[in-house]
């Protein structure tokens, strides 16, 4: 059956994730009583229609919105292997692949010399045992450059939270919880080994190798600070040392004059200078490194066209969304080492990290059957 409610709910619903030329699909089984659904609005009983629409949207909504707000990147749902003959070919799904640092302590079992046919047992893939003492060397640095910082966390996960000062900046908001690491000390996404181009990020994690869209990684995160932040009370601005100033036509001037106390809530300070001046004289803390005056702009162009209550309310998360990607690490800026490792942690911890606000993907692995198949190795 079909019903416009519940495809309006899911669309709503996945906005955030999915990209704007693609739609969910799903598979949709829901129950409720009798009484609430009326199945005469169709001749052929493809449709529905439920007499409560708003509260089964609403709920619809809700569930589906919360259920993407508990993804995050590195957090793949684990994926079971079904029992296969030992002189079978491994059947691993995508995305499954041996582990890189594993021990060789299991191997396999010996072949009997009776004719019949053996006994299935539960297959295990792992790496070929070959010396990884690079690897190994590279996880020992990093151990040593960062092995403080999870006793760090754990200490103020530990201690009692605390509201900032209106001046400081809020802490990390819409975070999950950090994702334990693996027995071998490796997170999720791994540990940063290079930049590529100035664009993505190679990193070496526990089944092979993560590349990472760092401005779309960068640009999600903001995303959600700035959500989160909005829903808290006001995102907090960041004064700047030398106001930047820009020629604006006489409809900016006059939205920065009318509401610019109001906007100040979205972390940008405007003042006009003169007729044709705007200075902008704050930002929010996380787009303080991005251009004010382009956010600015945007800001101004999204308050004069559809109004501040309204860009507030109805369209909070799309000016939310274009405020982050002003902010957002651009193309090209090369990054350090504990800059790269930096940005996959807090991946790990942000809520929908897996795709941008465009709903375009931040991440890949390539696990190490893959990068196999690739120089036909074993073949």
């Amino acid at each position: 059956m079909r019903d416009k409610t519940a495809q309006h709910a899911l669309r709503q619903a996945y906005r955030d994730v999915l990209h704007h030329d693609r739609h969910p699909a799903y598979a949709l089984f829901f129950t409720l009583e009798p009484s609430g659904v009326d199945v005469n609005v169709h001749p052929t009983k493809i449709e529905v229609r439920f007499r409560e629409s708003q509260a089964v949207h609403q709920f619809l909504f809700h569930s589906v919105h919360k259920a993407l707000a508990g993804t995050s990147a590195g957090a793949a749902p684990t994926v079971q292997v079904e029992d296969s003959a030992p002189d079978a070919a491994p059947a691993l799904s995508r995305g499954e692949s041996a582990p890189l640092f594993g021990n060789n302590s299991t191997a396999p079992a010996a072949r009997p010399a009776s004719s019949s046919a053996p006994a299935a047992q539960p297959f295990r893939y792992q790496q070929q045992a070959i010396p990884l003492n690079v690897a190994r060397e590279a996880v020992g640095v990093y151990d040593k450059l960062f092995g403080g910082l999870r006793e760090e966390e754990r200490a103020l996960s530990r201690a009692e939270p605390t509201m900032p000062s209106p001046a400081a900046p809020l802490p990390h908001p819409a975070v999950l919880a950090m994702p334990a690491h693996d027995e071998n000390g490796i997170p999720p996404l791994g540990f940063a080994l290079a930049q590529l181009h100035g664009v993505y990020i190679l990193s070496q994690c526990a089944e092979g190798l993560i590349l990472v869209d760092m401005h779309a990684a960068h640009e999600r995160i903001v995303y959600e600070r700035l959500k989160t932040a909005l829903e808290t009370d006001a995102i907090p601005l960041q004064p700047l040392l030398l106001p930047v100033s820009f020629a604006a036509d006489r409809m900016e001037v006059a939205t920065a004059h009318e509401h610019g106390e109001e906007m100040k809530k979205l972390g940008v300070e405007l003042a006009p200078l003169s007729p044709t001046q705007i200075a902008v004289r704050g930002v929010p803390v996380w787009l303080k490194d991005g251009d004010p005056v382009e956010l600015a702009r945007a800001v101004l162009k999204d308050v004069r066209e559809f109004g501040l209550t309204q860009v507030l309310t109805e369209r909070r998360n799309e000016l939310l969304a274009t405020m982050a990607c002003h902010g957002a690490v651009r193309a090209n800026r090369q990054l350090t080492l504990p800059e790269m490792n930096a940005l996959l942690r807090d991946m790990e911890a942000t809520e929908r990290s897996g795709q941008c606000n465009h709903g375009r993907p931040t991440w890949t692995r390539l696990t190490m059957r893959d990068l196999d198949k690739l120089f036909m190795r074993g073949q």
